[in-house]
């Protein structure tokens, strides 16, 4: 057991062994070093003739010393202390008790401030993703009140004849273009590289893009000659968090997308088992 007690003559309020109190007395080592007050206290260390001996009043009493250490904090603004320029004349003990309480208070808020700091950035990060989610969802809900009907299109592409017709279809009917644009626009991406992939991933089926590249290299389809070019480019920069990409950036996203039709839809695991039967 501890009792949390306070020095009549000081108003000095400190934690300690409950064998330490007898009959309003509480017998006090009378080491110089704090560190070795404090292990005493721990250590329900016996008294004996050396210590001194002080009247105190119990205020709380616990079972472990943890607990004792976190009521203290409350224990001691509830006592009328009194500072060292208040009573210059205290004994010798008494300012020996100030430093080890003075040390501990300070060990006791630093680690709960560290506590409180750590926790703040938690709040922080979590606040964040929900700011985000809100973010997507706002943006979700309104582009979904305006979503327009994009059931001409046949998305995503699957064959050379889709395409052109509509390459023919955005060509020739410019509110097409609009129309499409506004739609793939809506598709979402926290940056470039996000939107552009999300977006040709509507616009084409994977085993289409296999048979495209930006150049048209190979004898496949060029895209950068395609009207469906200036509708990435258009779309990706109707997205309030990717409105300032450049063309170069939305041309190499492209690029690289179309580079790793190959890889999807389980198409790497199949080159890997061709190259292991091969050997």
């Amino acid at each position: 057991m501890f009792h949390i007690v306070e020095f009549i003559e000081s108003s000095e309020v400190e934690v300690v062994p409950s064998s330490w109190v007898q009959n309003g007395t509480c017998a006090w080592p009378t080491y110089k070093s704090v560190a070795k007050i404090q292990k005493a206290v721990t250590l329900h260390e016996s008294p004996n003739r050396t210590w001194s001996a002080f009247r105190v009043r119990i205020i709380h009493t616990t079972d472990t010393y943890q607990e004792a250490r976190l009521k203290l904090p409350q224990a001691t603004l509830m006592s009328d202390l009194q500072t060292e320029d208040d009573d210059d004349d205290r004994p010798a003990y008494t300012k020996r008790k100030n430093s080890a309480c003075t040390l501990i208070y300070v060990f006791f808020f630093a680690a709960l401030l560290t506590e409180v700091l750590k926790a703040q950035e938690v709040i922080k990060q979590q606040l964040a993703i929900i700011l985000k989610n809100q973010q997507k969802q706002n943006s979700a809900q309104s582009q979904s009140d305006e979503l327009p009907d994009i059931t001409t299109f046949n998305l995503p592409l699957s064959d050379l004849p889709d395409l052109e017709r509509l390459e023919n279809q955005i060509k020739d009917q410019p509110e097409q273009m609009k129309k499409l644009v506004t739609y793939l626009g809506t598709i979402g991406g926290f940056s470039t590289k996000e939107a552009v992939w999300r977006i040709l991933g509507k616009l084409l089926a994977n085993s289409f893009a296999k048979r495209i590249n930006w150049s048209g290299a190979n004898q496949k389809v060029a895209f950068r000659a395609l009207a469906l070019r200036t509708i990435v480019v258009n779309a990706v920069r109707t997205n309030a968090h990717t409105k300032s990409s450049t063309d170069k950036e939305v041309e190499r996203y492209i690029t690289r997308w179309l580079q790793l039709a190959p890889d999807r839809d389980g198409g790497r695991k199949e080159r890997a088992k061709a190259n292991v039967f091969n050997v």
